[in-house]
């Protein structure tokens, strides 16, 4: 496997198109890595506490809406 700094090298030889080419494959699959996550912890469990946060804030009127918060 190359080093980091040998796979920058290699990135920075690329044509520009190329780069945003890649660029743009590689957010999307860090997207995807978080959004695997974040269904793992749904599903686990882990955010039941902030879901419940949120619904005690909504529920006690609590919030604000987008054009309140826009306006700030």
């Amino acid at each position: 496997m190359s080093s980091v700094s040998e796979i920058e090298e290699a990135i920075s030889q690329l044509p520009d198109e190329d780069r945003w080419k890649l660029l743009s494959r590689f957010e999307d699959a860090m997207w995807e890595k978080w959004d695997h996550q974040i269904e793992a912890d749904q599903k686990s469990g882990k955010l039941d506490a902030l879901v419940g946060e949120a619904e005690a804030e909504i529920y006690g009127n609590k919030t604000k809406s987008l054009n309140e918060l826009l306006d700030d």
